[in-house]
């Protein structure tokens, strides 16, 4: 399966930017491996595919969202969502979550 060597840089890439609590390393590192951009590439949105020669692909996505309600002042919520597929059939999924800091 191709796409699995994508798929672990993808969750490398993800999980740093979780313990350094930093959504730009998914931004400025995602696209570096090899991936391609699905609509609009920003700090609020990233979407990125990658489909190998025999079939198997990645589904990248990641957003960032202000939980603040109005007299609130809450920290962004960053989501990352990865998935691995063979043909149609999804073998893997990781996903994350975590704040932006204060």
């Amino acid at each position: 399966m191709l796409a699995r060597e994508k798929y672990q840089q993808a969750i490398e890439i993800a999980l740093e930017a979780k313990n350094e609590k930093n959504s730009g390393i998914i931004v400025e590192k995602i696209p570096d491996i090899g991936v391609e951009i699905v609509g609009e590439k920003n700090y609020m949105g990233l979407k990125c595919i990658y489909t190998a020669e025999d079939g198997s692909c990645i589904k990248f996505n990641y957003h960032s969202y202000d939980p603040s309600g109005p007299f609130q002042n809450l920290p962004d919520v960053n989501k990352i969502k990865i998935e691995l597929f063979q043909d149609t059939e999804k073998i893997e999924e990781c996903y994350m979550e975590f704040d932006d800091p204060r």
